[in-house]
C-alpha cells in the first residue's frame, strides 16, 4: 500500500488535511500526520510528503533525502463560503482577520483567485486594537480574533486542499484511476478551482472517461484495466459476467484472484489468446501491456467466451456466403424424370446426410457442380459456406495460395496482413474441387494432410489452423486410371473415394430431353415451340457437351425467327450429327467392327435383339428380358430366356446396352445406336428387323 505523510505547523490543519485524504483515497493509501516539531520526522518514511506551507517544505529537506517526494499543499475555499462574499455590495470595506500579517495577505490573495475582487479588504492580525472599527469582518475560522465592535462577521471556515493538489497526489502515487470515483467529483464540486486549466483538464478527462466507458460497455468482449502491479482498476459489464463477480468486488484486487488459471505466478506478463476454464466456461484471454507515460504503465485484459468466437466466425461465414460463396441449387433444380436420373438423385440425397468425402464422376456438361451444390444444401452443413474451385482453371503457382492462403510477407506482392485461403473460408461448410485430376502431386500431398489432420498452415506461416471442411471432388476421368499411371496419389484417391457417384450422360437419359428443353426455355423466357418430329430428332442427337451443349442449342433457337420449329428447321441450328454412320468416331467404329467380327457366327440372333432394344432410344420404357422375348415372338423369332440372357451379356460387354439391376430394365446406349445404324447401312445384318 502507498504511504502519504502530511506535515504542518498547526495540528488541527494537519489532521484536517489527513481526514480529507483518507476519505477520498480510502484504503488504497495509508495517510499519517506529523507536526513539524515532532521527533518522529527523523524516521519519516513515505512515498509522498505533503507540506502545508513553503516554510514547512524548507524545514523538511533535512528529513526527506529525495526532495522530489515533497509537494507543497495548494489550498482553496469552499463554494458555499465564497457564495456569501458574492452577495456583499461592491466597494464595501472589510477586515480580513487572521493569525499573522502573512496569513492575512495569503487569504486575501486566495479570495481574489477565487474571483472575489469587489471588496476592499484590510489585513487585521494580533495584536488587534479594540478601537479598530469596521462594519464587516471576514476570517478563515479565526472568529476569536475579530474585534468586538464589528457588526457582521463572515466565517469562511477552514481552507481546504485544492483540486490541483489532489490530482498531483493521485499521479505521484500512481492511483489516478481512483479519480473517477463519485466521491472525488463531489469534493471537486464543493470547492473553488483556482486553476481553470486543471478544471478544464478534469472536465476533458471526465468526458473522455465517459466515452471510454460507453465503448467498453457496448464492446462485445470483456475488458479490464490493470495498473503496473497487476491490480484491477476497471472492469466492464461483459468481463464481470464472464468472471462471475460484480465489478465493485474486483476493483483493487490482483488479476490473479479474478483469473487464477491465467498466470503461473502473480507477476504480470503479456498473454496472447490463452485458453482457460473458469466457472465451466472456456475463455480466450489476452493481456496487452500499455505504456501511459515514460514512468507509468499498465495492462489491458480482453476476455472472450469460446462459444462467442464460434458465433462470430459463423457470422463471418454468413457474410462470405452473401458475397457468393453459397450453394444456389438443390435437387429440385435437377430436371428430369428418367429412371437413371431419379436413381442418381436418390443416391446423392443419401450421401448428403454423411460427412464423408464424395467423388463425382461425369462427362463435361453433365451437371457435376449442380449435384455438388445439391448435396451441400441437403446436408447438415447447408448453413455454412459452399466454395467451388476449378483446379484446372487456376495456374498451379496460384492454386496453392488460393486453397491454403498465405502469411504476410510470404512472397513478393503478398497482401499486407496475409490472406485466408478457401479452406479457412469454407470452415464448417463444403469445398468443391472440380477437375481434381488436374491437381499436381505437390498439392495432392498438402490436400491429403488436410483430410487426415483437419488442419492447415498458410504459405509462409508457422501457425496451425484447425479447419472442418467437407470435400466434394469431381472429375471426368476415372482417378483409378490415373493412380495406375502414377499420376494421382493412391492414398489421396482412397481418402476421396469414400462415396462416389456417376452422373449419367445426356445420351443415357434422352427421354429427359423434352423436360430439359422446357426448363431451359423458362429460364430464357423463350416463346418458341418444337414439333414432335423436332423433339424426336433432338432425342437422336449425340450431345458431346451433354446438358451444357443442349443449353447452347436452346439459346440459339431462342434467337430464331420461328415460333414453331420443326425437324428441318432444327437441323439448321445443329452442329451435331444425328445417330448414324457419320456420328461414329473412328474409335467407336473399331469397337463396332470388332463386335461384328467376333460375333459374326451369331449375327442373325444378335441383330434382332439389338433391333428391338433400339426402340428404347425414343421411349422412356426400359425393356426386360421377357418383354424382348414377347416382341421377338410377334415377328416369328423365338429365343429361350437363357439365350436372351447370354445375348444381353454380350451386348453389355461391348457397351452396346446398359443393364440396370433389379427391375430397372435394359436400354440401348449411344454406342449401341451407332452399332445398329452401322450394321444396317453396311448390310452386315443377316436378318431383317422384326419391325
Amino acid at each position: 500500500m502507498k504511504k502519504l505523510a502530511i506535515v504542518a505547523y498547526q495540528e488541527y490543519t494537519g489532521h484536517q488535511y489527513a481526514e480529507t485524504l483518507e476519505k477520498l483515497f480510502g484504503t488504497s493509501v495509508e495517510v499519517a500526520f506529523y507536526s513539524i516539531y515532532s521527533d518522529l520526522l527523523k524516521n519519516l518514511e513515505a512515498d509522498i510528503v505533503v507540506a502545508s506551507t513553503y516554510t514547512v517544505c524548507e524545514l523538511l529537506k533535512q528529513y526527506v533525502p529525495d526532495f522530489d517526494n515533497i509537494t507543497i499543499a495548494n489550498i482553496t475555499l469552499q463554494k458555499k463560503s465564497v457564495a456569501r462574499l458574492r452577495a456583499i455590495p461592491e466597494g464595501t470595506q472589510a477586515l480580513l482577520v487572521n493569525v499573522s500579517l502573512q496569513d492575512a495577505i495569503d487569504t486575501i490573495s486566495l479570495i481574489h483567485r477565487c474571483g472575489i475582487k469587489h471588496i476592499d479588504f484590510v489585513p487585521a492580525y494580533p495584536p488587534i486594537s479594540p478601537d479598530l472599527s469596521c462594519g464587516l469582518a471576514v476570517t478563515p475560522g479565526e472568529i476569536d480574533l475579530v474585534p468586538p465592535g464589528v457588526k457582521k462577521v463572515i466565517d469562511l471556515g477552514e481552507r481546504v486542499l485544492s483540486m490541483k493538489t489532489i490530482i498531483e497526489i493521485a499521479i505521484r502515487l500512481n492511483t489516478i484511476d481512483v479519480l473517477h470515483r463519485p466521491i472525488f467529483r463531489q469534493y471537486f464540486d464543493s470547492i473553488i478551482s483556482t486553476d481553470t486549466s486543471v478544471l478544464g483538464m478534469l472536465d476533458q478527462i471526465n468526458f473522455l472517461e465517459q466515452q471510454l466507458k460507453f465503448v467498453t460497455q457496448v464492446f462485445d468482449s470483456g475488458i479490464m484495466s490493470l495498473n503496473e502491479q497487476g491490480d484491477i482498476i476497471y472492469v466492464n459489464d461483459s468481463a464481470a459476467r464472464l468472471i462471475g463477480q460484480p465489478p465493485q468486488h474486483m476493483i483493487r484486487k490482483h488479476l490473479h484472484q479474478a483469473l487464477p488459471p491465467l498466470w503461473d505466478s502473480k507477476t504480470p506478463m503479456a498473454v496472447k489468446d490463452k485458453v482457460i476454464t473458469l466457472n465451466s466456461n472456456v475463455l480466450i484471454v489476452s493481456v496487452y501491456p500499455v505504456e501511459y507515460t515514460s514512468v507509468q504503465q499498465g495492462y489491458i485484459v480482453l476476455l472472450k467466451k469460446f462459444t462467442d468466437l464460434e458465433q462470430e466466425q459463423y457470422k463471418i461465414r454468413r457474410q462470405i456466403m452473401a458475397r457468393g460463396h453459397a450453394a444456389k441449387y438443390t435437387f429440385d433444380d435437377i430436371a428430369g424424370d428418367s429412371l437413371v436420373i431419379r436413381q442418381t438423385k436418390q443416391l446423392a440425397a443419401k450421401m448428403a446426410r454423411s460427412n464423408s468425402s464424395v467423388l463425382i464422376y461425369g462427362q463435361t456438361g453433365t451437371g457435376k457442380e449442380l449435384f455438388a451444390q445439391s448435396i451441400h444444401n441437403a446436408s447438415p452443413r447447408r448453413n455454412f459456406p459452399f466454395i467451388a474451385i476449378n483446379c484446372s482453371a487456376i495456374p498451379e503457382s496460384l492454386l496453392e495460395s488460393e486453397l491454403f492462403g498465405y502469411a504476410e510477407g510470404a512472397f513478393t506482392g503478398a497482401r499486407k496482413g496475409g490472406k485466408s485461403g478457401y479452406f479457412e473460408q469454407a470452415h464448417g461448410g463444403t469445398l468443391f474441387l472440380d477437375e481434381i485430376s488436374e491437381m499436381n502431386i505437390h498439392l495432392q500431398t498438402r490436400l491429403l494432410r488436410v483430410l487426415q489432420e483437419k488442419e492447415i498452415t498458410r504459405i509462409g506461416g508457422d501457425s496451425v489452423i484447425n479447419v472442418d471442411v467437407r470435400i466434394i471432388a469431381a472429375s471426368n476421368i476415372k482417378l483409378k486410371t490415373l493412380v495406375n499411371q502414377s499420376a494421382f496419389r493412391k492414398d489421396l484417391y482412397y481418402r476421396l473415394n469414400v462415396l462416389s457417384i456417376q452422373i449419367p450422360t445426356l445420351d443415357e437419359r434422352r427421354d429427359d430431353i423434352p423436360i430439359l428443353v422446357e426448363k431451359m426455355k423458362e429460364g430464357l423466357h423463350a416463346a418458341f415451340s418444337l414439333t414432335q418430329d423436332a423433339v424426336e430428332l433432338l432425342q437422336n442427337v449425340h450431345f458431346e457437351g451433354n446438358i451444357r451443349e443442349l443449353q447452347n442449342l436452346v439459346e440459339r433457337l431462342n434467337y430464331s425467327d420461328r415460333q414453331v420449329i420443326d425437324a428441318d428447321e432444327l437441323k439448321r441450328y445443329l452442329d451435331q450429327d444425328v445417330f448414324g454412320t457419320d456420328s461414329a468416331s473412328l474409335q467407336d467404329i473399331e469397337i463396332i467392327e470388332r463386335f461384328i467380327k467376333e460375333n459374326s457366327h451369331q449375327a442373325d440372333r444378335i441383330f434382332p435383339v439389338l433391333s428391338v432394344l433400339q426402340t428404347t432410344c425414343r421411349s422412356s420404357r426400359k425393356l426386360g428380358r421377357k418383354t424382348v422375348l414377347q416382341e421377338l415372338e410377334k415377328s416369328g423369332v423365338y429365343f429361350s430366356e437363357q439365350e436372351i440372357r447370354t445375348i444381353f451379356q454380350t451386348l453389355a460387354f461391348y457397351r452396346l446396352i446398359r443393364i440396370t439391376r433389379g427391375r430397372g430394365g435394359t436400354c440401348i446406349t449411344d454406342l449401341g445406336m451407332k452399332a445398329y445404324y452401322y450394321i444396317m447401312e453396311k448390310g452386315a445384318a443377316q436378318t431383317e428387323s422384326p419391325q
